[in-house]
């Protein structure tokens, strides 16, 4: 138990040191934002973090609280948590590039599924009239 307090604390340690490198990525002159893979690495320690302490405390409570997950249960748990973890590293890349601006009308993209091809990886953002 100690030692995965430890581990946690030092997993917290390194946390503020991937904080200070996202921010410092953003300090630079003219940089008004922090770099997208950055903001996501910190984003997806921070949770793996919260993982861990909370499968430390689910290790708390008395064993014996009623039958075994069976095989198939655990590898679905397991695939459950790595599609979330894979969702908060896509919602990091999102919100530190700012693509949710290309396409806000969510939960569509400009009324489709799937924008189609030609404009899904335009280079610039497209122009949308000022509202006077």
């Amino acid at each position: 138990m100690a030692a995965a307090l430890a581990g946690i604390g030092a997993l917290g340690g390194v946390q503020g040191a991937i904080g200070w490198i996202m921010v410092a990525s953003g300090l630079e002159p003219g940089m008004v934002a922090v770099a997208p893979v950055k903001l996501t690495l910190h984003l997806l320690v921070a949770s793996v973090i919260l993982s861990l302490i909370v499968f430390v405390a689910a290790g708390l409570s008395p064993a014996g609280r009623g039958p075994a997950p069976t095989p198939g249960l655990r590898l679905g748990a397991r695939a459950l948590l790595g599609l979330v973890f894979v969702q908060i590293a896509l919602g990091g890349l999102v919100a530190g590039s700012k693509a949710g601006l290309t396409y806000n009308t969510w939960p569509l993209m400009d009324g489709q599924v799937l924008p189609d091809a030609g404009t899904l990886f335009v280079r610039q953002r497209p122009t949308r009239p000022r509202a006077e």
